[in-house]
């Protein structure tokens, strides 16, 4: 079991949240969030996450990466089920990987309008909560425009 100051990692995580507005979060060897700044999702990935089948999609894709970086012992750089980019870093003691830091729910601004494309067209596919797209997408278009860039 990993040990960490709550408090102090806790106030490094929203003075980096503060400065680049991506949240970050501490997950363990059995991939489970230890601490996280917001504690909760960018509302867009909240909303969508309300569906059970995006939501074991997006588990299973922070899972694949930090089971690829606990095989490289490396920076992961990837991009989420949905199109977001997200990255995944080990935290090593002598035995090898004992935590990770992970970066999540960027909008890349070298495609970020292409990337909205595909969350929408995600979104439509998957008639997520109770109604239809439509109906929903003044809330999601503002949620998208919420994601870092």
């Amino acid at each position: 079991m990993i040990r960490f100051n709550t408090g102090d990692l806790y106030r490094i995580f929203r003075d980096f949240y503060t400065l680049t507005n991506i949240r970050i979060v501490l997950i363990d060897n059995e991939f489970q969030e230890l601490l996280s700044y917001p504690e909760e999702h960018f509302s867009f990935c909240s909303r969508i996450r309300k569906n059970s089948k995006i939501d074991a999609s997006c588990m299973k894709s922070d899972k694949d990466a930090c089971m690829k970086c606990r095989k490289s012992r490396e920076l992961v750089l990837y991009q989420c089920h949905m199109g977001l980019m997200e990255a995944v870093v080990p935290i090593c003691d002598k035995n090898g990987v004992i935590a990770y830091i992970m970066f999540a729910q960027i909008l890349s601004s070298e495609n970020q309008e292409g990337v909205k494309e595909q969350l929408r067209a995600q979104c439509q596919k998957e008639q997520f909560l109770a109604g239809a797209y439509e109906e929903q997408s003044p809330g999601i278009e503002k949620e998208m425009e919420e994601i870092p860039v």
